[in-house]
């Protein structure tokens, strides 16, 4: 091959646009027994070395590599799926278990009711003191730490 068409290659090849052929080309332009250009020795020094290195094996063993089965955590997914089952169960179990509320608990639940309206006043305007109570000691408390709180710099 002719020096236009190697230094096109080159280019070719260090852009990374060339295909196996023409790195193949390339490999045995570099490394025939005649020679190659001197013009193009900083280019042949890496072909060279590539097919020396190409040559070499290695003589250290390979360490065995320890081998993982899939099936050692296959058992993760029957633990998955059998904690759904028992929650589904559970739940369903308890929803079976759940009896209607007995008569006498619904006739003691019903004892808030009043035949006489006054006792019914007084016991409504009792609840509303409690609650009024409860309130105002809310807002007492906060007021308090409301006026403790610290100042923010644009108020």
């Amino acid at each position: 091959m002719d020096y236009p068409t190697i230094r096109a290659l080159l280019d070719k090849y260090w852009e990374g646009e060339t295909t196996l052929e023409e790195e193949g080309q390339l490999r045995t332009y570099f490394n025939q027994p005649q020679g190659y250009d001197a013009r193009l020795d900083a280019e042949a020094v890496w072909f060279v070395y590539t097919k020396d290195q190409a040559a070499q094996s290695s003589q250290r063993p390979l360490p065995l590599m320890q081998v993982v089965h899939r099936r050692t955590h296959r058992w993760l997914g029957w633990v998955v799926a059998a904690s759904i089952v028992l929650v589904v169960g559970l739940g369903w179990w308890k929803n079976q278990q759940q009896q209607p509320t007995p008569p006498a608990i619904v006739a003691a639940q019903s004892l808030d009711t009043y035949d006489d309206p006054q006792a019914a006043y007084e016991a409504t305007k009792a609840a509303l003191k409690r609650l009024s109570k409860g309130l105002k000691k809310g807002m007492k408390t906060t007021r308090k730490e409301l006026r403790n709180m610290p100042k923010l710099d644009g108020e």
